[in-house]
C-alpha cells in the first residue's frame, strides 16, 4: 500500500531533524530555539547539516502548501488581505470604503496621465475602419475613456461600455452630449455571461492583469455565449519581456507592476507564453491572429478571433506572440 505524500514528508522531516540534532550535539553547537536565554549559534553554516537542513526546508514548504490547500488563485488571499485583515477583495473593499475609493480613483487618473497609457493608443491597436456601422463592447470600461476615443475617431461605430453600477452612473453623467446617440453604458459583471451578442469587437483593456489565471479564464469563458464566428476580442495589456531583452529601467517598471498585481489582487502580468496558454485554457477556439504595440504605447493590443482557422495558437502578422 502506497504512503500518501503528507506522511512521506512528515517522516522525512522527522528523520532529517534527528540527523541535524545529533550532528549539532556532536559538534557542541546549541540547537536552534526561540527561547531568550538560548545562546545564538551560526549552526546554519555547518557543512555537516547542509543536506538535511535543505531537505527539511523544502519538505516543510511543500507540506505547508499541501495542508493549506489551493488558495493561491483566490482574490481574498493576497497581500492586501493580510495587510487589512479582511476577506474582501481589494475591489470589494473599495466599494465599501469611500475614502479608499477616492484615493484609488485619483491614483488611476495619475496612472493614465502616463503618455504610454493614453486612451488614443487604441486607435492604432485595431483596424477599426474594417468594421463600419458595427458595435464595439468595452468590457470593464470604467468611465468610458476608451469608448469615447473610438467613437470620436470613427463616427459610424456604436460603443457599449460595461462596468459596475456606480461606475456606469458616473460615466453616463460625464458622457459628452454629442456622443449619447452612439455611446451607451451598461451594468455588467464580467465574471457572468456576456449579454451583448451582436458585437464585432469586445475590448478587455487592463482587466485581465487584475486576476489570477483561474479568474481570467472565467472572464474569457463568460464571453463565449455572445460570440459570433469571427468576432474579435481585443486584449490590451502589458506583455512581459524575456529577461535581458529590454533595459533594466523598463524591466524594473514592468516587474514592479507585476508585483503590485500580485500584492493587491493575486493577479499577474503575463509574458507571451502565458497569454497563449491562458487563451487555450479558456477555449481552443480563441485564436491570436495579431499583436500590435503602437509607438509610445506601454500596452500591446492582442487581437483574438473566435472560432476561425489560423496557423495555430500564437499566429500573428506583425506582432510578437
Amino acid at each position: 500500500m502506497s504512503v500518501n505524500r503528507i506522511v512521506q514528508l512528515g517522516s522525512l522531516i522527522a528523520i532529517k531533524a534527528s540527523d541535524i540534532d545529533s550532528k549539532l550535539t556532536a559538534a557542541g553547537v546549541a540547537t536552534p530555539s526561540f527561547k531568550a536565554q538560548t545562546s545564538v549559534s551560526n549552526f546554519a553554516s555547518l557543512e555537516e547539516i547542509a543536506e538535511s537542513r535543505v531537505a527539511i526546508l523544502e519538505a516543510t514548504d511543500e507540506l505547508h502548501s499541501l495542508l493549506l490547500g489551493p488558495v493561491g488563485q483566490l482574490t481574498s488571499h493576497s497581500g492586501f488581505n493580510l495587510a487589512h485583515q479582511t476577506n474582501q477583495s481589494a475591489f470589494q473593499r473599495l466599494t465599501s470604503h469611500v475614502d479608499s475609493r477616492a484615493r484609488y480613483e485619483a491614483a488611476m487618473q495619475w496612472f493614465h496621465a502616463d503618455p504610454g497609457l493614453r486612451a488614443d493608443h487604441i486607435l492604432c491597436g485595431y483596424p477599426w475602419r474594417s468594421i463600419p456601422e458595427q458595435t464595439v463592447v468595452d468590457v470593464g470600461g470604467s468611465h468610458g475613456a476608451i469608448g469615447i476615443a473610438i467613437a470620436e475617431a470613427y463616427p459610424t461605430l456604436r460603443l457599449i461600455v460595461q462596468d459596475q453600477a456606480d461606475v456606469v452612473q458616473a460615466g453616463s453623467a460625464r458622457l459628452p452630449l454629442d456622443l449619447k446617440s452612439r455611446v451607451s453604458f451598461m451594468i455588467h459583471d464580467f465574471l457572468e455571461s456576456q449579454p451583448v451578442g451582436y458585437a464585432a469587437v469586445y475590448i478587455l483593456r487592463w482587466v485581465l492583469h487584475d486576476w489570477s489565471d483561474a479568474y481570467a479564464t472565467k472572464i474569457l469563458k463568460a464571453l463565449r455565449p455572445a460570440l459570433k464566428r469571427g468576432a474579435a476580442i481585443l486584449i490590451c495589456e502589458l506583455i512581459m519581456p524575456e529577461p535581458g531583452t529590454v533595459s533594466m529601467y523598463e524591466a524594473r517598471s514592468m516587474r514592479s507592476m507585476d508585483m503590485a498585481m500580485l500584492e493587491f489582487h493575486n493577479g499577474k502580468e503575463r509574458d507571451r507564453e502565458d497569454w497563449v496558454n491562458l487563451l487555450q485554457r479558456a477555449d481552443e477556439r480563441f485564436c491570436i491572429v495579431n499583436v500590435r504595440q503602437p509607438p509610445g504605447s506601454r500596452l500591446s493590443f492582442i487581437e483574438v478571433r473566435w472560432d476561425v482557422q489560423s496557423n495555430g495558437p500564437g499566429h500573428q502578422e506583425d506582432g510578437t506572440l
